[in-house]
């Protein structure tokens, strides 16, 4: 799953912040931190009490006034990648997996190790969590490539969990956790009530966290109507409850019915996620994912964000 000529065909992408991002080492992310630096940001006028060392001098030569030379310093990019292990997303689709239909699960995962090796190429860090209804496993944020093979090959053995999963309270778990602000990436398929989720997110933005949402879905989750034509079980993977419906293509009440609410789903996460200052992206199970991470980050460095 991880060859290497699979991370060939990511060019020179690099997983960059839009925002600014606070660290304690040397690195290629601006930081709010201000001081002696490695680039010229601004000036701001003098006022009583500051250090008069930091004056430029050559500057109140030309224009008669004291003002303060401000250097932007440079700190590392920590990352953290969220997975999303509960039962549902161990679904590809209504006839099961296929090569070219695989879990949810085999996506984010491809997705989560596609970004991990973008981060520790760029030199900056990144760690793991994995969670159901609570984190299961979590791994601490760093950079090296031993690391990052550590990373690929806990991603190779997770497995879902059985029951219901709790993607809000995994959010403020890892919220708790974290010391250190950066970017969150969060891959779930988020079949469930948003509010839980929406708060987790609201303790990490207030924080000046920033964060990504990446929502993997297969074809037959977004359009019932391609399910095919006759009677289906449909299984809720965390609940286990069952409905028999028979489908008769497109058109159909219960397909049309299907489909109008998974598309309101779809739109109130996406509103939500964006008036709350986190990136939405929806992600296929159909299309392959380095594709999708590649649209992604150029749709997102084409806008500046």
């Amino acid at each position: 799953m991880f060859d290497p000529t699979s991370w060939s065909r990511l060019g020179g992408l690099l997983f960059t912040a839009k925002t600014l991002v606070d660290g304690l080492y040397a690195g290629g992310h601006a930081s709010p931190r201000h001081g002696a630096g490695m680039e010229f940001h601004d000036y701001r006028p003098y006022v009583p009490g500051d250090d008069l060392s930091a004056v430029d001098w050559k500057l109140f030569g030309r224009t008669d006034r004291y003002y303060l030379r401000r250097d932007r310093r440079y700190s590392d990019l920590h990352v953290q990648l969220l997975v999303d292990v509960s039962a549902s997303m161990d679904f590809a689709a209504l006839d099961g997996p296929t090569p070219d239909r695989p879990t949810k699960l085999a996506v984010a995962k491809q997705l989560a190790a596609a970004i991990a090796f973008l981060t520790i190429r760029q030199g900056d860090r990144v760690g793991l969590a994995l969670g159901g209804q609570r984190l299961r496993e979590a791994m601490p944020v760093r950079n090296s490539w031993p690391h990052l093979q550590q990373l690929c090959a806990t991603l190779e053995q997770a497995t879902v969990n059985t029951g219901a999963g709790d993607v809000g309270a995994c959010l403020r778990q890892l919220h708790a956790m974290r010391q250190r602000r950066g970017l969150v990436v969060l891959l779930s398929d988020l079949l469930d009530e948003p509010g839980p989720m929406l708060d987790g997110l609201q303790r990490l933005r207030h924080d000046r966290f920033e964060v990504i949402v990446l929502q993997v879905l297969s074809p037959n989750e977004l359009h019932l109507s391609q399910a095919g034509v006759g009677w289906r079980r449909l299984v809720d993977a965390e609940s286990s409850r069952r409905a028999d419906v028979r489908l008769s293509g497109a058109g159909a009440k219960a397909e049309v019915e299907y489909d109008r609410r998974m598309a309101s789903h779809l739109a109130a996460l996406r509103t939500a996620c964006l008036s709350r200052g986190a990136a939405y992206q929806l992600v296929r199970t159909d299309q392959p994912a380095l594709m999708s991470l590649r649209q992604y980050l150029a749709r997102r460095s084409a806008a500046g964000w």
